[in-house]
């Protein structure tokens, strides 16, 4: 597990709300192939309604030719790119690749420890 003295507690914040965005969004992505925003689900609805206030603050990014369906895909892209390339570079790392998908990884490690013990 990487821990937070290997690295900065800036890069830690900001790569954990990145990530949580990201995965919201992507989130979103797949339920919108199951369910429109007019459903009757309240949890979904709800998702739905915090979700296209991300994107009415993102739209100025969003390409007018893009479908409605792929904006949330597109806009958790764009998180992934600023996670993944831009964060460690402006940050000061040199191994870009050693210290990025940080919250995954440590999930990964968390689940591989209660599987395989």
């Amino acid at each position: 597990m990487i821990f937070s003295y290997e690295i900065s507690n800036l890069y830690l914040i900001s790569d954990f709300i990145l990530s949580f965005f990201m995965w919201v969004l992507v989130l979103r992505f797949f339920l919108n192939i199951f369910f429109t925003d007019e459903t009757e689900l309240k949890f979904i609805k709800i998702f739905f309604d915090i979700t296209n206030k991300l994107n009415a603050l993102l739209k100025k990014i969003i390409p007018e030719f893009l479908p409605y369906q792929l904006t949330s895909l597109y806009i958790a892209w764009i998180f992934f790119m600023i996670r993944f390339y831009f964060l460690p570079i402006f940050l000061g790392y040199e191994n870009v690749g050693h210290f990025s998908l940080i919250v995954e990884k440590n999930i990964f490690e968390i689940f591989e420890k209660k599987l395989f013990f």
